[in-house]
């Protein structure tokens, strides 16, 4: 069974070994360690291994079996390539052993032009001849050492090559992408805001999750099942990049070209037709993202070194053994995508919220999003968020005051499987389509982008928009000085307070619309008013909803209740009068009046003194609705 404790132990001693390469170590200390951490390596894979074995026929460094083969190894830490000596010794050692034994020969630095050519014209078709690549794939977890040694053996066995770059050994068969840019005529995504627009790209001959990152304009990577391909939605063309079958997650595009991308538990970097390992230990759901200095980062949603459900995001260094991990701590359920918001706010997509934190010093703020079934994020600018479901519904949220505006959906509600960022105004979204294909779909923004969030948010919610982020943002800065009373003393107060406002409050705006002619209704709606609780509380609310007597598609919704802080922690005496109060409809949102009111547990006077004003606020925007409700007329849509 695969242990991601024992693994990740491996890779810091690794770590530790390569850093002392030609330092203080001996040549026979550092030997004799590079032996066991192979056969360490082995047996985390389930293969039985030994270390040094003093046998009549002279020392084995490591000797093991796999599938009914039997192999013995040699492995030299030198700073020189190796020559045609040792692998003669190693040819030597084979043929005092039984017919069939295969030798396996890891040379860190390398070997010289004449060792391969001597076992190439020697006759001799029984040893392998492995690298540094090939040894740090196999300890990252990239390709474990049953999937490199049989795909080594084949090449050595069907081409009579005993050493084969590592780049070469994962090489996809397929000779072309399976990208074609003959694309459905219909619409994947329907947009739902004016200044947007969303156009079939491509399709892609892939029925598992594609991985995308932006490559410049016209240009996409997209990881696929038989690699990682360059695809041109412009000039229309598709070849490949990285040819590594097995690939999964978002690559990443790094400034000088080179590609960084996940397989199976490692991560590589392909650049100028080789391979370098940077990372492994991670289970085979971890997704890249990037730094805007360049870093790249890895979401590690489990935890298994701990057997916890402990999500880590994992700086990656430039060589294996170098990665700096640091644990987060959302809240549940547990993050599915994370991304950089800026320097130094990281933003983690969850099912049904977003969370938003500051590495290492803060606690993880909620952000309520208008998606569920959360399956990727793009941020854009400092304060906006583009979410999109599993199910292909895009939306936008504004991240401090958790108001969010639907930009696009499908009718059909197909899988998404993938989202990445292109430029400001572009994202891509891969959709499921006909059996064994998925659509590339280009989401642009017509308009530049501050002006068309503006509008999205207006067209979702006619109201008062800066009213309701002014109220917000103040209550965000509000400081409350720890109350002296006893959690229970609180808790009994802030019930008292809520009956208040049921009675003084509730009761008196029920009575007042009913006197409207509206009627109170149980009836389940399609959509349901966005931005009752301000960001960082929560509590209990009354939320009727009242339609005029002849139906129509408008009603008119409240949200009335008493809230109390709930981020960074739960706070009884920090405490918030709340009121919202929109005409609805199944599209869009109208809201009235929007009240955020501090108050004081137990100042009975105040509390009427505020719950009157907002009263009088009330009497006059019922006043000014009247007409939307009663002549039928949806002002909404």
């Amino acid at each position: 069974m695969y242990d991601t404790a024992r693994h990740r132990t491996l890779i810091s001693e690794y770590g530790r070994l390569r850093s002392r390469d030609g330092g203080t170590l001996s040549r026979q200390i550092r030997g004799a360690r590079l032996n066991e951490l192979v056969a360490e390596m082995l047996r985390l894979w389930g293969i039985d291994a030994r270390s040094s074995t003093i046998t009549p026929a002279g020392e084995i460094d490591v000797s093991f079996t796999l599938d009914g083969q039997r192999y013995i190894a040699e492995a030299k830490w030198e700073r020189s390539k190796t020559d045609v000596a040792p692998l003669a010794k190693l040819r030597l050692r084979l043929g005092q052993r039984m017919r069939g034994t295969t030798g396996v020969f890891i040379s860190m630095a390398g070997y010289t032009p004449d060792a391969i050519a001597d076992l190439r014209t020697s006759g001799e078709h029984s040893v392998l001849l492995l690298d540094r690549s090939h040894l740090e794939a196999m300890i990252s977890g990239l390709v474990p050492p049953d999937e490199l040694l049989n795909l080594a053996l084949d090449h050595a066995s069907f081409r009579g090559e005993a050493h084969v770059a590592l780049l070469e050994l994962l090489a996809s068969t397929a000779s072309t992408p399976g990208v074609t840019f003959e694309v459905p005529p219909r619409r994947t995504i329907e947009p739902q805001s004016k200044g947007i627009s969303a156009r079939n790209v491509c399709t892609v001959s892939e029925t598992g999750l594609l991985g995308m990152a932006s490559d410049g304009p016209g240009k996409i990577l997209v990881a696929t099942n038989d690699g990682i391909a360059e695809v041109d939605h412009i000039k229309r063309t598709a070849a490949w990049r990285v040819p590594v079958r097995g690939c999964h997650g978002n690559p990443v595009l790094r400034p000088d070209g080179s590609i960084v991308f996940a397989r199976r538990h490692g991560i590589g970097v392909v650049a100028d037709g080789h391979v370098n390992l940077v990372a492994g230990g991670f289970p085979d759901r971890c997704s890249l993202f990037t730094k805007s200095d360049g870093s790249v980062w890895v979401l590690d949603p489990i935890n298994e070194a701990l057997n916890q459900v402990t999500p880590t995001i994992v700086r990656l260094g430039e060589q294996l053994g170098e990665e700096e991990r640091h644990e987060i701590n959302p809240p549940p359920p547990w993050p599915v995508s994370a991304a950089w918001f800026d320097e130094t706010r990281l933003v983690l997509a969850h099912q049904s919220f977003c969370s938003l934190i500051e590495l290492d010093t803060g606690i993880p703020e909620p952000v309520r999003i208008g998606t569920s079934n959360c399956f990727g994020l793009v941020p854009i600018g400092r304060e906006t968020l583009v979410t999109v479901s599993g199910h292909a519904d895009l939306h936008l949220t504004d991240i401090v005051t958790g108001r969010s505006a639907a930009l696009g959906a499908v009718a059909h509600r197909p899988a998404v499987r993938g989202v990445a960022r292109g430029d400001e105004a572009t994202s891509f979204v891969a959709v499921g389509g006909p059996p064994g294909t998925t659509t590339i779909v280009a989401v642009e923004f017509e308009t530049p982008v501050d002006e068309a969030f503006a509008r999205f948010f207006a067209e979702s919610d006619s109201g008062d928009l800066a009213g309701y982020r002014a109220q917000v943002i103040g209550l965000a800065r509000r400081h409350v000085p720890p109350s002296s009373r006893s959690d229970e003393e609180l808790q009994a107060l802030y019930n008292d307070t809520q009956r208040m406002v049921y009675d003084h409050l509730g009761k008196p705006l029920g009575d007042r619309v009913q006197a409207m002619g509206l009627v109170l209704t149980q009836e389940q709606t399609r959509r349901s008013l966005d931005g009752a609780w301000p960001p960082g509380y929560g509590g209990s609310a009354s939320c009727p909803r009242w339609r005029p007597p002849a139906g129509g598609g408008t009603w008119l919704e409240a949200w009335i209740g008493l809230c109390h802080r709930t981020w960074p922690s739960q706070r009884l005496d920090d405490v918030v009068l709340t009121l919202m109060l929109a005409i609805m409809s199944d599209r869009k949102q109208h809201t009235l009046l929007t009240r955020f009111v501090p108050v004081a547990l137990g100042d009975v006077e105040l509390l009427h003194t505020k719950i009157q004003k907002i009263l009088a606020d009330v009497d006059m925007v019922l006043s000014a609705a009247t007409d939307l409700l009663t002549d039928g007329r949806d002002q909404t849509s």
